[in-house]
């Protein structure tokens, strides 16, 4: 045993595609929950606006 690990570069792979994924999925259920807060935050505004006025 030397210590060197041989033929690892698919675990690499697998693992940095794994990552990928997670980064994007996470990075899509985060834009659309901040689209969404947006949207209700404007449509809140525009019923103040409106009733105030």
């Amino acid at each position: 045993m030397n210590g060197i690990v041989t033929g690892g570069w698919n675990f690499v792979l697998a693992a940095y595609i794994v990552t990928g994924t997670v980064l994007v999925a996470y990075s899509i259920h985060t834009i659309r929950e901040l689209r969404q807060k947006l949207e209700i935050r404007a449509a809140l505004t525009r019923v103040t606006k409106g009733t105030s006025s």
